[in-house]
């Protein structure tokens, strides 16, 4: 796990949660905009599935 060096005790931080995240450390971009559409609806259905408790991914978004 990361260290964010920027985040120090001295600072007086309180910390309300802390958790493993998952960062992708190669971002893809996709270039058809058919491709786009295709895998914002993915992303949507997954995140809309009860079942589905995160979803991760590593395309480069413009939002």
């Amino acid at each position: 796990m990361k260290h964010k060096p920027h985040l120090k005790e001295k600072e007086n931080c309180t910390f309300i949660e802390a958790k493993v995240a998952y960062l992708a450390q190669i971002l893809t971009q996709l270039q058809n905009e058919e491709d786009i559409k295709k895998m914002n609806k993915l992303i949507d259905m997954l995140e809309d599935n009860n079942d589905v408790q995160e979803v991760h991914y590593n395309l480069e978004t413009n939002e």
